[in-house]
Parts: C-alpha cells; structure tokens; sequence
C-alpha cells in the first residue's frame, strides 16, 4: 500500500490521452493555430 501511495502522489494532477490525434491550440476556438497533436497515451500535467 505505501508504493501505491507514492505512485499516486507522484502523478497526482498528471492525465493520460485516451484519444488519439488531440490537437493542441493556440487558442480556444476551432479556427486557431494547431501547436501540436498529442498521441494517444502521452502523460499531461492539468
């Protein structure tokens, strides 16, 4: 139980794409800039 628990503070605030080709913006809106297209299982600090 204390590794589990060390595992879930280290990647607490962390998230995994679950979808693939999500695309980055610049902005919020259809019509902005794409920066960049996340895969499917990259790791993402919120």
């Amino acid at each position: 139980m204390i590794i589990l628990r060390l595992v879930q503070e280290e990647f607490a605030g962390c998230r995994m794409m679950t979808g693939t080709g999500l695309r980055l913006r610049a902005e919020p809106g259809m019509k902005s800039e794409i920066i960049t297209t996340l895969p499917l299982g990259k790791l993402i600090i919120v």
